[in-house]
């Protein structure tokens, strides 16, 4: 107590009297609560009350961050020398958290000692959060919805029967309840529903409105007097912050606009910052600033290995998809996602179940923005990692080469771009004769052909571009169906030139003598 100086003293309450105090060496203010205990047993039990406050992990619970114990002197003379009397069990928490009391109705719901109605983490592992309040919930909801059909011993059978299986949900006719319930009580509370989840569902939107409360009214804020993050008080702090009120808006950017500019604490604790981010993308599908801001950190903190392995474990890759199809005009969001896709599979993380659907989504996108060279440029490099990964599908060869076709045709001055056509292009061509076919009979533009041409030559003393365009060339002659087309538009010459301007390239030569030596024996 001698760290805090008394600033102000609130009206003694029916447990205890709360003070303002102000911490004399960082002059930072709290609010400081002192229980009175006349007896060693109601000492001890309050002790218990208040280290079980510790692992409260609960948006409208605040922790404590400091308990200590003052004796009365003078009650111990009274009592004796071996009988000493606790006076005070004191906790300390940030002066801007309150404790929060939300009363459902003015006729409250009750637990009594029972624990059917506990979450299975409560009973097991002394572990309280707001999803343990969702279980809770859950089971009122179902009771609400059994007690028509069986007794009040029955009934808690059936609570108590939901820790070990789902199996009393088969009581419930109505699909939509039976839905509702069954993300309510997952067993696993990482699983488990949160409230603005459960708000979203429709059969949660018609109960508001019946009640006269619509859906639109709900806000995600802030308890009364949480101020913000404490930045002030170091990264574990701020995330855990940021984890407490992951369906705050306002809390989610500001604590990303932190990690963005704090990169080095950021990379320090990456697995709790991807742990994070990832759930505030989750959480906010709907934020395009919150989505952007997510993808921007994810970019940064994709240079570790560790940080990759664990955004593909969470999902955050299915998400980056799924966001593509969500704003699909939004420039700003589309880049850090290509880079993310791209950097991904660069890594080694190329699991098909990780990019369902991953070429189709980005041949839509990228017709959208084929004028934009920066968008392409990213948008072609993922395309590449995607395709020589085998990561597409054999509808999407069509779309794939008509995309790259137009890019190439819309940017044959942007070297990058061109290489990144050339490779994909060819690993199209590898697996597939219908990639080969298809790129001879472009929708409404000139011969393919022509193109792959021109883009070469707009890069001719380019040795990469050279290098990856006889790469292509030697991929397109293993179809004999596409040669006659190949003779026509005097590609031999090209290879003929290429042998002579390169000649000391032995790599780029050998490609181009192979596809020329297959080109002549057709002819």
């Amino acid at each position: 107590m001698e760290n805090y100086v008394v600033v102000d003293v609130m009206c003694p309450g029916s447990f205890g009297i709360t003070f303002f105090v102000e911490e004399r060496n960082s002059g930072l203010e709290y609010t400081l609560k002192k229980v009175e205990c006349l007896d060693e047993t109601r000492a001890n039990r309050s002790l218990q009350e208040a280290l079980c406050l510790i692992d409260v992990n609960h948006p409208n619970i605040v922790r404590y961050r400091e308990l200590f114990v003052l004796w009365d002197k003078h009650s111990s003379r009274l009592k004796g020398s071996k009988r000493r009397s606790l006076k005070t069990s004191t906790y300390r928490c940030s002066w801007d958290k309150w404790w929060m009391h939300w009363p459902t109705s003015t006729t409250e719901t009750f637990y009594t000692d029972e624990k059917c109605w506990m979450a299975p983490e409560s009973v097991m592992l002394l572990q309280w959060s707001d999803k343990s309040d969702i279980w809770s919930l859950g089971c009122v909801l179902l009771d609400m919805l059994i007690c028509h059909i069986l007794n009040e011993e029955a009934s808690l059978l059936q609570l108590s029967q939901l820790r070990q299986d789902l199996s009393p949900l088969d009581l419930i006719i109505c699909k939509d309840f039976r839905k509702l319930l069954t993300r309510m009580l997952s067993h696993n509370p990482e699983n488990r529903a949160n409230v603005w989840v459960l708000a979203n569902e429709a059969v949660v939107k018609q109960s508001l409105i019946l009640c006269g409360s619509s859906p639109h009214s709900i806000k995600r804020t802030l308890p009364q007097g949480v101020t913000g993050p404490p930045f002030h008080e170091g990264i574990d702090s701020v995330l855990d912050f940021m984890m407490t009120y992951t369906d705050v808006e306002a809390i989610q950017l500001s604590v990303l606009s932190y990690l963005l500019k704090e990169e080095r604490k950021a990379m320090s604790r990456i697995g709790d910052v991807v742990e994070a981010v990832t759930s505030a993308m989750l959480s906010h599908s709907e934020s395009a600033c919150i989505q952007l801001k997510s993808f921007q950190l994810i970019q940064l903190l994709l240079t570790a290995e560790e940080a990759c392995e664990l955004i593909v474990k969470l999902g955050s890759v299915h998400h980056v998809l799924n966001t593509l199809k969500d704003y699909p005009h939004e420039k700003d969001i589309i880049i850090p996602c290509c880079k993310i896709i791209q950097c991904t599979l660069e890594k080694g993380y190329g699991a098909p179940e990780s990019f369902p659907d991953a070429v189709e989504t980005l041949c839509i996108v990228g017709e959208m923005h084929i004028q934009d060279a920066v968008v392409t440029e990213c948008l072609c490099a993922a395309l590449q990692f995607l395709i020589n990964q085998a990561l597409h599908e054999e509808k999407d060869i069509e779309k794939a080469t008509c995309l790259l076709i137009h890019q190439l045709k819309s940017h044959p001055n942007e070297a990058v771009i061109v290489n990144h056509v050339f490779v994909a292009m060819a690993g199209l061509i590898t697996t597939s004769e219908t990639a080969a076919l298809q790129l001879l009979h472009v929708p409404d533009e000139i011969n393919g052909v022509y193109h792959i041409m021109a883009a070469r030559r707009h890069h001719s003393d380019y040795p990469k571009v050279t290098e990856n365009f006889c790469h292509l060339l030697k991929q397109l002659v293993q179809h004999d169906a596409v040669i006659p087309e190949l003779l026509a538009k005097n590609v031999q010459e090209e290879l003929g030139q290429i042998l002579q301007q390169y000649e000391s390239i032995t790599e780029t030569v050998l490609l181009a003598q192979d596809a020329l030596s297959k080109m002549m024996s057709i002819k």
